[in-house]
């Protein structure tokens, strides 16, 4: 997971995740279980360009989850997040 989430700002939460499932070869319907594991299945069809550093931070997380990996190494995944989330 990247430290600094790069994604495309005027797309919404889900089409990020679409567009990064294509490019990992990840089957679609695992953005769905992303947004929901991550708690962004309400704002999934907001822009990512209004989202918070957390909310940004948490959709980074949900592309990792993308096509359900065996391993996942993070650092400092909670940087920018709430303590809620």
């Amino acid at each position: 997971m990247l430290e600094t989430p790069n994604f495309f700002p005027y797309l919404s939460a889900r089409q990020n995740l679409l567009l990064a499932a294509d490019v990992k070869r990840a089957d679609p319907r695992t953005v769905e279980a992303a947004l929901e594991m991550t708690g962004l299945s309400a704002r999934q069809h907001d822009a990512f360009r209004g989202f918070s550093l957390g909310m940004k931070q948490r959709l980074a997380l949900a592309s990792t989850l993308l096509g359900s990996p065996d391993v996942l190494v993070l650092d400092e995944p909670t940087n920018g997040l709430d303590p809620r989330a």
